[in-house]
């Protein structure tokens, strides 16, 4: 295989993800919680994370912009360039290389210290359902109307 003809993303993109470099956890998982909204799904491998998106979002082609479905791509390939990288999770371009990854889900739980939490009284019970109250006898005239 020759090299990709393209090797990123210009300007700004129609992304089904985002990819965040794990050069740095803690701001790479800072990186991660400030892209991810409600219906999205964070994926890593040992050295990137991976917001799929619900829905595609444009965002800047710089900020780790993926494209595809399956694979997610990191550079703008053609379906001819994928070649047999075809069930690869992601695929990167390393020079004139594709690198494909393979993604698990992440576990965003044990991202989060709750040891400080200090659990407090349990919750009063919910209140009785309203009465329903039959009004008899009433009519328009009743009320003046």
């Amino acid at each position: 295989m020759t090299g990709p003809r393209r090797l990123v993303h210009r300007g700004r993109v129609l992304a089904a993800g985002r990819l965040v470099h794990r050069d740095d956890e803690s701001r790479a998982r800072a990186t991660v919680l400030g892209t991810w909204q409600v219906g999205d799904t964070v994926l890593e491998a040992p050295d990137v994370y991976v917001v799929r998106f619900a829905s595609p979002r444009r965002l800047p082609a710089a900020e780790g912009a993926l494209l595809g479905g399956r694979p997610l791509l990191a550079a703008p390939l053609q379906p001819d360039e994928v070649g047999e990288h075809v069930e690869a999770d992601l695929l990167f371009v390393r020079g004139d290389t594709l690198e494909p990854r393979t993604l698990q889900p992440a576990m965003l739980g044990t991202w989060f210290a709750v040891d400080g939490f200090v659990q407090g009284r349990p919750l009063p019970p919910p209140p009785a359902p309203p009465r329903e109250v039959p009004v008899l006898g009433v009519s328009r005239e009743d009320l003046g109307a």
